[in-house]
């Protein structure tokens, strides 16, 4: 069975990023889930806007997830991946 998501935090949009933004940024980031659903070894894979890849990663990192399992054992799952979309504040 894959891992499945539990706990989803939305990243904060930083008010420092708003002056360089575009209208939308992207983030991509690429994780691993431990096998007690924690998320580790998180990086980004691609960025429209550096200035947002620090929020798309402390989002990350709060996720929770029911791991995945082989045969009933709980193993990690790699190369998991995300993608968070910014739209500047109206």
């Amino acid at each position: 069975m894959e891992a499945a998501i539990l706990e989803r935090a939305e990243p904060v949009y930083p008010p420092v990023c708003e002056a360089s933004a575009a209208v939308a940024e992207s983030v991509d980031v690429a994780f691993t889930i431990t096998p007690d659903g924690a998320v580790v070894s998180e990086r980004i894979v691609q960025s429209t806007n550096d200035c947002f890849n620090r929020a798309a990663l402390n989002a990350v990192k709060r996720w929770r997830f029911s791991p995945r399992t082989i045969d009933g054992e709980p193993r990690p799952a790699f190369e998991q991946q995300a993608s968070f979309r910014f739209d500047r504040p109206s």
